[in-house]
């Protein structure tokens, strides 16, 4: 019961059409799942404490419209780079079963992790920027992995 309000809000800062809450005249006493059910009081309580946020059309907000293709175009630039990054990845690959060496090196993983590990400086969070590289890296092996397993 502690979380209805609480995800109650999420769904409408997340702009969802509505809720589904069970309630129950008597919640202790509700024959199934009465530890997620509220009393109709608490109902009207949470509908009166709830903020809801008005949805404007996207092509009615000219400001919001120019950000957000900003971002498609940024989000296209990073597409681009880690395009651009899996190919030399391949090249790596080449080398790497050329020369007999293992994908996986340690000190490479740690040197990616250490050079962005320092987010605050970017104004970005070490955790999401770990995250980040973990993803990228994980990917890059796995592509090397798959390059060096069709080869043989």
């Amino acid at each position: 019961r502690s979380l209805v309000s609480e995800v109650s809000q999420v769904a409408m800062d997340l702009g969802m059409d509505g809720l589904m809450i069970e309630s129950h005249i008597s919640p202790d006493d509700a024959w199934s799942d009465a530890r997620q059910q509220i009393s109709p009081e608490a109902v009207g309580r949470l509908m009166k404490e709830l903020k809801f946020h008005t949805n404007v059309p996207i092509i009615t907000n000219e400001e919001l419209a120019k950000l957000r293709e900003e971002l498609d175009q940024l989000d296209g630039q990073i597409v681009d780079v880690l395009r651009k990054r899996m190919l030399i990845v391949k090249d790596i690959a080449t080398i790497k079963e050329r020369e007999g060496m293992s994908i996986f090196h340690m000190k490479r993983w740690m040197k990616l992790v250490g050079e962005h590990s320092n987010g605050s400086e970017a104004g970005l969070s070490d955790a999401f920027l770990k995250e980040l590289f973990s993803t990228i890296h994980k990917y890059s092996v796995e592509l090397q992995t798959s390059l060096i397993k069709k080869s043989k």
